[in-house]
Formats: C-alpha cells, structure tokens, sequence
C-alpha cells in the first residue's frame, strides 16, 4: 500500500542521478531539509561515466523547469518503513521516496522529473516497493 503527500519544495542540492537534498514546505511555517531518492528509478553508480551523465541529466531536466514556480513533491510511504517508528519513511538509508513535479519553461506543462529521466535513458525503472 501506498501513500502519497504533496509539499512544495526547493531542490538544493544533486546527491547523484537518482537522489537530491531538498527543503520541503511542511505547511503552517514548518520546512524540513532532506535527504530524498527519486522513487521507482535507478541511475548507474557516480563511479562510471553513465552516473556522471546521469547527474547532468538530472541537472538538466530539473534546469528546465521554472523556478519561479515551486517543485512539488509526492512522497511515497510504503511497507518498507522503520519498523521502530512506522511514522518514519525514510526508508534503510535515511531517504525519502519522492517523485519530482514540477513546471516546464517553455510549454507550462507539468513534468514528472523520475520518468523524464527513464524517458532519456539515464535511469531504468526500479521496483520501490
């Protein structure tokens, strides 16, 4: 079973072709800073040449969206939580789960950043959970 919230967010930083450090806005004055791993793809390791593109790509792909809008974020809960603290999905390495949106420059349509990079053959699709 999943679970899917939606929060704005920033993205700060690229960790690798698959996962980023972001800011999400929690509502009523609350953000949080996180670790998150785009969810149901996987990118090769930073140690080859295809993980360096990757990383591009994702650079890339997130360049192309406007940032005057927010980045939206669905985060994903699924059965592999802490088993300690079941409100805790952040997953064995301290990851959320997220799919990407956000908002094209040129055409305005929402773009899912996960598939976009499975689209451009820098990531495969991974089975999350």
């Amino acid at each position: 079973m999943k679970t899917r919230y939606v929060y704005n967010a920033q993205i700060m930083r690229l960790i690798d072709g698959d996962s980023v450090e972001i800011i999400a806005d929690c509502g009523f004055g609350i953000s949080l800073r996180m670790k998150a791993r785009l969810y149901g793809i996987n990118t090769p390791e930073m140690n080859t040449q295809a993980g360096k593109d990757a990383k591009k790509a994702l650079h890339k792909v997130l360049t192309g969206c406007s940032m005057s809008d927010s980045m939206w974020l669905h985060t994903i809960k699924t059965h592999r939580q802490s088993k300690k603290n079941p409100m805790d999905a952040s997953g064995k390495y301290g990851r959320y789960l997220v799919e990407i949106l956000g908002k094209d420059k040129e055409t305005g349509k929402i773009v899912n950043v996960n598939r976009e990079l499975v689209n451009t053959g820098h990531a495969e699709d991974y089975p999350s959970v």
